[in-house]
């Protein structure tokens, strides 16, 4: 069976992050790691793997959430914000909550993990299986948390995280869930809580699961933040992409039949390629690093420059454009091929 399309994902960001060391309340997915919110790691995740239908539920600083996600997602992803309100409802009221923006199946994350690996693969396995309930389940390998749920012959048993004392758990639930909506409605007024759904799906052999051994990092304890840090400076770096300008993304002028950079707005004509850079946007930051001596020799005003990236940005192809303004015979450290340009910039974009 075919994923179905734009299958949404729903986003379980409304906790006090109680247990994190720093603060004695604190919303986990808005904590920082290398300058960027935790939640925005995780949507990054799905996005680059084509998903941008996102619901998040929300509780204890919902409208700081809310405004932190709009200002930095504003048209790239289709976004819902389904609030507990006043009284913190649970995992489970939030869900069922959120069903209102559902129309069948959904994937439901948390708001304070990722987990780094083919999210279609789960989907594949979820759809072959016929159930309407998916648990991603893998060997717990970093120490920092303990096994929760007990499967044996390929079988789910036991589901628990309060009471691991009562059986013998050997796998570890990793956070990442798909359900389908008819199921879960079914229990909406039955059930009081999460562990009690998916133990409630067991017992009715409707939960299906998926083993990996992918990354996973979450945030919820001060052991798990530092682990998660150490993984996101290692792993998570910004891949970039430097262009040249003249001659690269718009035509250069010929002049005593040598070639030279357009000095006016008349004179600048981009390559109809340049699109096609778009299709670098989801995985790279792009920028432009040029060399415009004739601003440092004064055969072109910079008023004339800006115009001209002006009609760049209006693209919105590229996260900046750098210059170096310096003459040939200036010893700077920015003019190519020294590479002046691209430590500013890989600096500025940690």
């Amino acid at each position: 069976m075919k994923k179905e399309k734009n299958i949404p994902v729903l986003i379980l960001c409304g906790g006090y992050g109680k247990r994190l060391y720093y603060k004695k309340k604190s919303q986990k997915c808005l904590v920082k790691i290398r300058n960027k919110e935790f939640i925005f790691y995780i949507i990054d995740e799905f996005y680059k793997q084509k998903f941008n239908n996102f619901i998040f539920l929300t509780g204890y600083k919902s409208a700081v959430v809310k405004n932190i996600i709009s200002q930095q997602y504003n048209k790239k992803i289709i976004k819902k914000f389904s609030n507990d309100g006043i009284k913190n409802i649970g995992v489970l009221g939030a869900i069922n909550k959120a069903l209102n923006y559902v129309d069948k199946d959904f994937i439901l994350v948390n708001g304070d993990s990722i987990l780094r690996t083919n999210y279609n693969k789960i989907i594949e396995k979820y759809y072959k299986s016929k159930s309407k309930a998916l648990i991603t389940v893998s060997k717990n390998r970093n120490g920092n948390d303990k096994n929760n749920i007990l499967i044996l012959k390929n079988k789910i048993l036991k589901y628990s995280k309060e009471n691991i004392k009562t059986f013998n758990p050997n796998y570890i639930d990793w956070g990442f869930y798909i359900f389908n909506k008819q199921l879960l409605q079914k229990f909406k007024y039955s059930l009081n809580n999460f562990e009690e759904l998916i133990n409630t799906l067991i017992k009715k052999d409707e939960l299906s699961h998926y083993k990996t051994r992918s990354e996973y990092i979450q945030i919820n304890t001060k052991e798990n933040l530092m682990y998660a840090k150490k993984k996101i400076n290692k792993n998570f770096k910004n891949k970039e992409v430097f262009f040249d300008r003249d001659g690269v993304l718009n035509k250069t002028i010929l002049s005593n039949e040598s070639p030279r950079s357009p000095r006016r707005i008349d004179e600048f004509k981009l390559y109809k390629s340049v699109l096609k850079i778009k299709d670098l946007r989801e995985d790279y930051k792009i920028f432009i690093i040029s060399n415009q001596p004739d601003i440092g020799r004064k055969l072109m005003k910079i008023s004339h420059l800006n115009q001209m990236n002006n009609k760049i940005n209006k693209l919105n192809l590229f996260d900046e454009i750098v210059y170096c303004y310096h003459k040939d015979d200036f010893s700077c450290k920015c003019r190519k091929p020294k590479n002046g340009m691209i430590l500013y910039l890989e600096k500025k974009y940690n």
